[in-house]
């Protein structure tokens, strides 16, 4: 009877680590997806940097605008876009690092709960 009932326990504890071993799994691959995203979100942000040699280029061609004035808009209206594309891209990142952190942590209780990690 004690016999079995151990048995049965000793059962029950491999499913539950199985399950949590399947389940860090996938944590692992999730955070693996937004690693892998956030290397994209880096590589737009590097992408973005030519747009800052197109500005000083205007201004270097002056001749181009018929006034200061209009360069001196056009070169704001630019610089205000660019300055906003850099701010959203850096809150995605933002996000994408709190979803890691959060998946790594997730991961490192279940690991803990286990008893893979003391």
């Amino acid at each position: 009877m004690k016999h079995d009932r151990s048995l049965h326990r000793i059962d029950d504890e491999k499913n539950f680590i199985k399950n949590k071993q399947i389940e860090i799994n996938l944590l692992n691959q999730e955070i693996q997806q937004i690693s892998d995203e956030n290397k994209k979100l880096e590589n737009i942000i590097l992408q973005y940097q030519p747009h800052l040699n197109l500005l000083a280029q205007i201004v270097d061609q002056t001749d181009r605008f018929q006034s200061i004035d209009e360069m001196i808009e056009i070169f704001d209206m630019l610089y205000a876009s660019y300055q906003q594309n850099l701010i959203e891209i850096q809150q995605h990142i933002d996000k994408i690092q709190i979803e890691i952190n959060n998946y790594q942590q997730a991961s490192i209780e279940h690991l803990t709960k286990i008893g893979t990690i003391k």
